[in-house]
């Protein structure tokens, strides 16, 4: 898609530039007020929204808010189904092997709640119905000291992207 916009752009570009500078000899410039136009090309891609933070040892994070886009469908409200992708970090920042916990809830139900254990990174929907949701991540403990050590050394930051549907 990127590579779509950048090409129609870019194309653009070059045709209001070719039709600016193919005027006939004919026409002088003393016709005319004003100066000629300078094109510029601006590349402006719309940024994913991203949160981030540090694992709380093995505690739970605080809560990340992520609210679902809305439309109106025959008089009534919408929810959409928003995706978002959950990734742990090493100290040097690459996604290695680290296994989290996710917790998801709702401000609306308090009864609903869904756990999800991720290894790494790993992107799902949030199709339950809710307009927002609380998420809260924590770093799983394994039983051996060795893996825990190598758990905690992959698993230093977090990020939550919204990939679609969705904001914070």
């Amino acid at each position: 898609m990127k590579i779509l916009k950048k090409a129609l752009c870019t194309s653009l570009a070059v045709l209001s530039i070719a039709a600016g500078a193919s005027l006939p000899s004919a026409v002088s410039p003393d016709a005319y007020d004003s100066k000629p136009a300078i094109v510029q090309m601006i590349d402006a891609d719309a940024a994913c929204a991203v949160t981030t933070g540090g694992f709380n040892g093995d505690y739970w994070s605080g809560y990340t808010y992520v609210y679902a886009s809305q439309y109106w469908s025959r008089g009534k409200l919408k929810t959409r189904t928003p995706k978002i992708k959950v990734c742990a970090f090493n100290a040097n920042g690459k996604i290695k092997s680290g296994k989290f916990t996710v917790e998801i809830t709702t401000p609306q139900d308090r009864t609903f709640s869904a756990t999800k254990d991720i290894t790494g990174s790993s992107t799902f929907k949030l199709n339950y119905g809710y307009s927002t949701y609380r998420i809260r991540i924590k770093r799983k403990n394994p039983w051996s000291y060795k893996k825990a050590n190598t758990n905690r050394a992959n698993c230093h930051w977090w990020s939550i992207d919204a990939k679609s549907n969705c904001s914070f």
